[in-house]
């Protein structure tokens, strides 16, 4: 098969199997049992696993951007993540500990603004250069408004991402109104940060040991606007087809989450703005994802991640 992967070959159970064995050596843990395919994608193969310490997950990427990056964040912020039991950047390979259950079947609405203080905390504490040093690009806020712009102002390439011809007159249409609304987060003033930069709530887990935990690191950006981040968090969460997720049982769940992050981010006064940037955080994805995949090649020919048109 073209461009396959490794975890797309007959002899990958016995090559994870290894990897997994040499990984939890390296955690002075045991294996008990096989381990089983979670999820595979041209991009990632996710296994599950239990060990001599509970359940864990196995994560193989087709780069090393994911390990190396989370090892950083593990050893600096040990909180932030969940367990990590063993990363091998040079084999994609990402080992972790069982950090509890994805955020959005939560209902308790304080796992929610805990995980949104935590991702603040994050932002206004890490050190980018770091983040930097361990390959996370840099996607300020006035490149990604020319970003946006350009995407917008790009015919076929809207139309190659298989939106409407009503959908791209309404985008095009509001090309002024969307670079006024990046205008306007540029004038608060609030500086890039580092960011996750996939920051939805199925990138969030919950136990009670633990708090929440964020992980899938692989999109991490060393600097970014903030509410890039926690804009898509709430525009992901606020999705008409969400609307029963046990949490928003909470009354005033979303302003909620939006207070507790402003405030942990230290800009109390930007709510207003904050939920005006949601669609400026899914506009800032689209234009990430169109650079990343445009001209992508998988292993069916003309087929790739279609995360652009939100």
């Amino acid at each position: 098969m073209p461009a396959a992967r490794p975890w797309q070959g007959p002899g990958w159970p016995v090559q994870v199997t290894g990897l997994a064995d040499d990984l939890l050596r390296g955690a002075g843990l045991c294996r008990q049992g096989p381990l089983r395919l979670h999820f595979a994608t041209d991009l990632t193969a996710t296994h599950t696993l239990h060990t001599s310490q509970g359940p864990a997950w196995l994560k193989v990427s087709d780069t090393g951007q994911e390990a190396r990056l989370t090892r950083h964040l593990a050893a600096q912020h040990p909180t932030l993540v969940p367990p990590l039991l063993g990363a091998d950047p040079q084999r994609g390979a990402l080992l972790t500990g069982d950090g509890g259950t994805l955020l959005d079947g939560v209902g308790d609405l304080g796992a929610w603004t805990g995980a949104l203080e935590r991702l603040a905390r994050f932002q206004c504490a890490t050190d980018a250069a770091a983040l930097a040093a361990h390959g996370a690009p840099a996607l300020p806020l006035a490149q990604m408004t020319e970003r946006v712009d350009a995407l917008l102002g790009d015919l076929a390439a809207l139309r190659g991402w298989g939106l409407s011809a009503q959908e791209v007159t309404t985008l095009q249409a509001a090309r002024a109104q969307i670079r006024a609304a990046f205008l306007d987060l540029h004038q608060h003033g609030l500086p890039d940060l580092p960011a996750h930069g996939d920051a939805h709530p199925r990138n969030v887990l919950h136990s009670a040991a633990r708090g929440p935990v964020w992980f899938d690191w692989s999109e991490a950006a060393s600097a970014a606007h903030p509410f890039m981040d926690a804009g898509w968090f709430l525009a992901f969460a606020l999705h008409p087809s969400r609307a029963g997720l046990p949490v928003w049982q909470a009354h005033d769940a979303a302003d909620r989450m939006a207070g507790t992050y402003l405030h942990a981010l230290g800009a109390p006064d930007a709510a207003p703005l904050l939920h005006r940037a949601l669609p400026l955080a899914l506009l800032h994805r689209a234009a990430v994802y169109d650079v990343a995949f445009r001209n992508w090649q998988g292993t069916v020919p003309g087929v790739r991640p279609n995360y652009v048109p939100y």
